[in-house]
């Protein structure tokens, strides 16, 4: 009987650590998908800020700088800004050894 006890509590201990595993990958997932969505929602707060109070008009006179340039400008370094806000906190958290890649 105590054998048989102590074979159920390795059983439950065993479960309880791959329940754990599966926690862990999920938390990580979590990790990913939240910094994805705070970058996206960082260069999509800007530009629609940009696009809602600028006249856009990519045809404008030849050679002249108009809001449409300004406009693209922005959102490409706000993209840019996304894309290294997103790639600063995953190389923060492989640095201290949250993901595992």
């Amino acid at each position: 009987m105590q054998t048989l006890s102590e074979y159920v509590d390795d059983t439950e201990d065993f479960i309880n650590i791959e329940l754990d595993s599966h926690r862990n990958q999920l938390i990580r997932l979590d990790i990913v998908l939240t910094t994805f969505t705070t970058s996206m929602a960082l260069i999509t707060g800007i530009t629609s800020l940009f696009a809602m109070n600028v006249a856009l008009s990519p045809n404008a006179e030849e050679g002249a700088k108009g809001p449409y340039s300004w406009f693209v400008a922005i959102v490409a370094s706000c993209a840019a800004g996304a894309v290294a806000l997103m790639t600063g906190v995953l190389a923060y958290c492989k640095w201290r050894k949250l993901l595992m890649f």
